[in-house]
């Protein structure tokens, strides 16, 4: 394939593949697949430009793309990157109602309830089951392109998934503020253990933000109700 009808090609792409580091084989199995079947798939570390805006460039292969397939590892915390694809995914979703999303969970543990909303299909343990696994999922994305296979999606819906992904965004600043909070203490313990009262109060800081996250959840909850009572 010449340079240009590559770069066509990426351009295009129909499924973009969010993944760890970690679970890249799995990542190029899938899209070995979805190329067998004549859809272009998207994967970073083999399609970004190299850029040194690749949050922007990631955002907008998301956004353009047909379908979305989200490799979640349950037991390992997502790193920054993948915190932006999953909300994005969410958001992009929510706004386009024909956009197929398919979360994957790579390992043992319960489904994050920020996929609850979706059916989620679970990898197999045997590598061995991995090539059948991702040829059954790409049936499933070609299938899904056909003329009025979209299945459309209620508003109640809709705003419950709006809730789930303001969720997904107030924890992921709480967690970067503890984070900051946290920080500061070990290097405070450091650098001047004897300054008990930056000490007590970045631990009320960090109070203060558990607090508000609670106030939050009670707020959208509250809302919710509202929004669905008749």
């Amino acid at each position: 394939m010449t340079r240009f009808w590559r770069i066509i090609r990426e351009s295009m792409s129909d499924v973009f593949i969010s993944y760890s580091y970690q679970e890249r084989e799995k990542a190029e199995q899938l899209a070995s697949a979805l190329e067998n079947r004549g859809l272009s798939p998207w994967l970073a570390h083999k399609n970004l430009s190299g850029s040194t805006d690749f949050r922007y460039e990631i955002l907008k292969k998301l956004d353009s793309c047909k379908a979305l397939v989200l490799l979640v590892e349950p037991t390992r915390a997502p790193s920054d990157r993948l915190q932006l694809e999953y909300m994005a995914a969410l958001e992009s979703v929510w706004k386009d109602q024909d956009k197929l999303l398919i979360p994957i969970l790579t390992g043992k543990g319960d489904v994050p309830a920020f996929l609850r909303p979706f059916s989620v299909w679970r990898i197999p343990d045997r590598k061995k089951d991995w090539s059948a696994f991702s040829e059954r999922l790409a049936d499933t994305i070609k299938e899904s392109r056909k003329p009025n296979s979209s299945v459309h999606v209620s508003g109640d819906e809709r705003r419950r998934w709006k809730l789930i992904l303001d969720e997904v965004e107030s924890s992921a600043h709480r967690i970067q503020g503890e984070e900051i909070i946290e920080g500061a203490k070990r290097h405070l313990a450091v650098t001047d253990p004897s300054n008990r009262k930056a000490m007590d109060l970045l631990s009320a800081q960090h109070r203060t933000l558990a607090q508000g996250e609670g106030r939050t959840r009670r707020s959208r909850r509250a809302s919710s109700h509202k929004q669905t009572v008749p």
